[in-house]
C-alpha cells in the first residue's frame, strides 16, 4: 500500500461517536432502527438510482450493512467499504448468515478506499460526509467521481443546513430534544455530540461542492429540519 502524505486528513480518527468501539457497534443497530427501517430506506435508494443485476455499487461508510445487505440481491457487486474494522465485521456477520457471496468488505473511506476493479455504476454514501471538514469533502467528492463510470450515479444523504433559517441556535435545541424524544435520552446525545464535534455543512455549500466535483445533481430532497438527498450523475 502506498503511504499517504503526512498532510492528509486522518478519516480513521472518530469525528463525534466512535464506531471504531465495539461497544459502539455493539447497540448501533438498536439505536438506529428505533427510527430508522433499514429495508425501505434501502429500497428507496435501489428504486432512486436505477440499481440494475449488471452493475456494481459502491457503499461508502457501509457501517453494519443497512444498504449494502439490501442491495446485494439487486446488483452483480457491492463495495461495502468502511473506516471502522469493527462495523464491517458486524455487516459480514450479517451477510455470511444470509448467504450473501456478492459483497466485498473493504476498510477505508472516501479520502483512502482505492477502488481496484473497474469503475463502477453507482456509489451510495449515508449519513458519512459530515465526518469530513468541508475542505476534504471537495477532496473527497472528487475520488468519488473518479470511483464512478461517466453517467455513473450518485447517491448522498447527509445533515445539511439550510442557509435560510435564521434561528439555528432554537432548531438545535429542537432537534436534541426530537431526537430524545423519538430514540430516547442516548440518541439526544449522540445529536449534541454531532451538532458540537461533528462537520454538517449548510446546503449551498453541500451544492456546490458536488457541482465543483463533476457531479450534476438530478434533485434534492429536504425531509425534516436538516436531512438532504441528493440523486446525482458523474459528467466530469
Amino acid at each position: 500500500m502506498q503511504a499517504k502524505p503526512r498532510w492528509l486528513y486522518d478519516e480513521m480518527k472518530h469525528a463525534g461517536v466512535d464506531y471504531g468501539d465495539p461497544a459502539q457497534a455493539a447497540v448501533y443497530d438498536e439505536r438506529h432502527q428505533r427510527f430508522r427501517d433499514y429495508r425501505a430506506g434501502a429500497e428507496a435508494i435501489i428504486a432512486a438510482v436505477g440499481i440494475r443485476p449488471e452493475h456494481t455499487v459502491i457503499d461508502m461508510g457501509a457501517g453494519t450493512g443497512a444498504f449494502a445487505l439490501h442491495a446485494a440481491p439487486h446488483c452483480r457487486t457491492v463495495y461495502a467499504v468502511d473506516v471502522s474494522q469493527v462495523m464491517l465485521d458486524c455487516a459480514r456477520r450479517k451477510a455470511q448468515a444470509a448467504r450473501l457471496t456478492n459483497i466485498v468488505f473493504c476498510q477505508g473511506g472516501f479520502l483512502t478506499y482505492e477502488h481496484q476493479a473497474a469503475p463502477a455504476d453507482v456509489l451510495v454514501s449515508v449519513s458519512v460526509l459530515h465526518h469530513l471538514p468541508d475542505l476534504w469533502k471537495l477532496v473527497a467528492l472528487r475520488r468519488a467521481a473518479r470511483m464512478l463510470v461517466r453517467g455513473g450515479r450518485l447517491y448522498l444523504f447527509d445533515i445539511v443546513f439550510p442557509a435560510a433559517v435564521t434561528d439555528l441556535e432554537a432548531q438545535f435545541d429542537e432537534l436534541v430534544d426530537s431526537m430524545g424524544h423519538a430514540a430516547g435520552p442516548d440518541f439526544a446525545a449522540e445529536a449534541e455530540t454531532h451538532l458540537r464535534d461533528e462537520y454538517s455543512t449548510y446546503e449551498w455549500v453541500m451544492e456546490g461542492l458536488l457541482e465543483r466535483s463533476g457531479f450534476h445533481i438530478e434533485g434534492a430532497e429536504h425531509g425534516g429540519r436538516f436531512n438532504a438527498a441528493y440523486l446525482c450523475t458523474r459528467t466530469g
